[in-house]
């Protein structure tokens, strides 16, 4: 961070990896997204205009939801899909 003024941080969805115990439903995935996003702005002083959500595949519901409720504010699809039947 200190030498490009950027850093990473990303969201574990509850129920996968070490995000345990949860269940991976919607509203907990975005549930964990928004605490980390409020995290950065309220704990870590990260100006919301300073955030870009970037989302891959099945994040990237996630990203556009953070994005949609006012978070970020630039918004990074990779990957993304056009139904949830793709």
């Amino acid at each position: 961070q200190d030498r490009y003024g950027l850093g990473l941080y990303g969201v574990e969805y509850p129920g996968y990896g070490l995000a345990q115990p949860g269940s991976p439903k919607e509203a907990n995935i975005y549930a964990a997204a928004e605490a980390l996003l409020q995290h950065l702005q309220d704990v870590l002083g990260v100006e919301p205009e300073q955030i870009v959500l970037v989302g891959q595949s099945i994040g990237c519901a996630v990203a556009v939801e953070m994005a949609q409720r006012g978070f970020g504010n630039r918004l990074v699809l990779l990957s993304p899909f056009t139904s949830l039947m793709d």
